[in-house]
């Protein structure tokens, strides 16, 4: 049953998504905006189901960007473009991975979990350094004002819980949302 709610979804945010792109990106970017939208619904609804990111949609939304960057690098610029891509993303799950532990070894439990940090390594392959700071700015502020709208609630309720917030929830469309923003030419890249 889950699976059918999660392919849904991931089939109407793709619709969506393709709807929007080719309307106004070139063929090739509205592909893989399509594409992207799709695996990016599919992890946040699983995040938001059970709180993991499968490795499999992880794998494949760090796979679908290096294949982009190979067909938007220009023909001498393949090679340093797909270096860079995967440089950045060694970069930034290596920063992630020591937010992680760190956190986990001041409060004494895991605040990031390994997903997230697998999620925003793909999206370093999408997203140079500049626009995915952008983009975990993003995710961060939404689920913190998920954090909060849930305390509220909790405390409306009149009990308080261990908060869990499910951030590829929030990082994956702030990760498209970004990357379609700088397509389009609205954010400098």
């Amino acid at each position: 049953m889950r699976w059918r709610r999660e392919s849904a979804t991931a089939a109407f945010v793709a619709l969506g998504a393709a709807l929007i792109s080719f309307d106004t990106l070139p063929a090739v970017d509205a592909l893989f905006a399509t594409l992207l939208a799709a695996l990016i619904a599919a992890a946040a609804v699983h995040d938001l189901l059970s709180y993991r990111l499968p490795d499999p949609i992880n794998a494949a939304i760090f796979a679908l960007g290096l294949v982009f960057a190979v067909i938007d690098a220009e023909l001498p610029a393949i090679a340093d473009d797909l270096i860079a891509a995967l440089l950045r993303a060694a970069i930034v799950a290596a920063l992630l991975w020591l937010l992680r532990a760190g956190h986990a070894y001041l409060r004494g439990r895991t605040g990031l979990g390994l997903g997230d940090v697998k999620l925003a390594a793909a999206g370093a392959v999408w997203l140079p350094l500049e626009q995915l700071a952008m983009a975990i700015l993003l995710a961060s502020l939404s689920a913190l004002l998920a954090a909060g709208w849930q305390r509220l609630t909790a405390r409306a309720g009149g009990g308080e819980s261990e908060m869990m917030i499910p951030f590829g929830a929030f990082l994956g469309p702030a990760l498209w949302a970004v990357w379609y923003m700088a397509r389009l030419g609205v954010l400098p890249g």
